[in-house]
């Protein structure tokens, strides 16, 4: 099992309430939480690496496929947070 997967099932138990993307346990960083609602959060860039991985291919390919397909799709009232990180210069 994942360490991700593993830290959900002692925080919420088996019957976790999420919607979640496969191959992607890696780049889940966050979960929200609001009222009756908990969704997953991904880091985008560490799913588009992840991407890059497993499918052989560019940053620019693999960048549009997860925008397209993952980002932008709606899979109900529980769909992910996908999270672009800022990078602060101190």
């Amino acid at each position: 099992m994942n360490v991700v997967w593993q830290e959900i099932e002692d925080r919420y138990g088996d019957d976790q309430p999420f919607k979640k993307y496969d191959g992607f346990d890696d780049a889940i960083v966050a979960i929200t939480e609001g009222v009756n609602e908990c969704r997953l959060a991904y880091d985008i860039e560490k799913m588009i690496e992840i991407f890059m991985s497993d499918n052989d291919c560019s940053y620019l390919d693999a960048s549009e496929y997860v925008n397209f397909n993952i980002v932008n799709a709606y899979i109900g009232k529980d769909t992910p947070i996908f999270l672009n990180f800022l990078k602060i210069n101190d």
